[in-house]
């Protein structure tokens, strides 16, 4: 199984600045897509999703992924999410139930017998640093607390690795992917060596994990030559 996961910039493309993005630009959705599609994901989290209008004009490009479900941003509404999916999808928990809730968005949902924490965590953009960082730690508890069952954590954690999220993972015995399969150096931003983005898997199905990767940034243009995101995509396979 494929869990693919990409904070897509609410399909504008870069350079783009400010964080109230209007409609996604059709050129920017379309290409991404196409980059997508021959990855073959069988579950894809998508972070900055702006509505659920956006959530329907990916779909319609990537019909094969026809199980969906959407989660707004609860402080700010435009850091929504959305997950699809090849097989039927059960929605278990998201942001709207997690008290305090999150700054931005969450979901947990089960496919294939997997059940998968989607999550885009917060930033110092908002908050600063260090408050950054305890929200972080905070609202992955509130998750876990809620919803112990987790086998898969993916999405954006706003945070290098070897950081509080890390340390909460390895902690409740789940590993970062990347690291695990010796791929810790490929970083996930489309400029510089960032590595904010993971997926990190329950200890115990480590056996079952066979691949990790991240799409290089050279293969994550659109036609103009520019970056489609400020994100990358990332996935890993899991034998079931």
């Amino acid at each position: 199984m494929r869990i693919l996961s990409l904070n897509a910039f609410w399909f504008q493309g870069v350079p783009f600045e400010g964080t109230d993005p209007g409609e996604p630009r059709p050129h920017v959705l379309s290409s991404i897509a196409a980059a997508l599609r021959p990855l073959a994901p069988d579950a894809l989290c998508l972070q900055e999703i702006q509505s659920p209008d956006a959530l329907l004009a990916v779909s319609a490009k990537l019909p094969e992924l026809a199980h969906e479900a959407y989660c707004a941003g609860a402080v700010f509404p435009q850091y929504g999410i959305a997950v699809l999916s090849r097989r039927p999808i059960a929605l278990l928990l998201s942001t709207e139930r997690l008290v305090p809730p999150p700054q931005r968005a969450f979901q947990v949902f089960r496919v294939n017998a997997l059940t998968i924490a989607h999550i885009h965590l917060p930033s110092g953009r908002q908050e600063g640093r260090e408050r950054a960082a305890g929200l972080r730690v905070a609202e992955l508890g509130g998750i876990l607390k809620a919803f112990p069952g987790i086998d898969v954590w993916a999405g954006d954690v706003n945070e290098p690795p070897g950081g509080a999220v890390d340390a909460f993972w390895r902690e409740n015995d789940f590993v970062d992917a990347a690291a695990f399969t010796g791929q810790g150096h490929h970083p996930t931003a489309a400029a510089g060596r960032n590595r904010g983005d993971r997926i990190a898997v329950r200890r115990a199905l480590t056996d079952r994990l066979a691949a990790y990767g991240v799409m290089p940034a050279r293969r994550f243009l659109g036609p103009e030559g520019r970056p489609l995101s400020d994100h990358l995509p990332l996935w890993i396979d899991l034998s079931m």
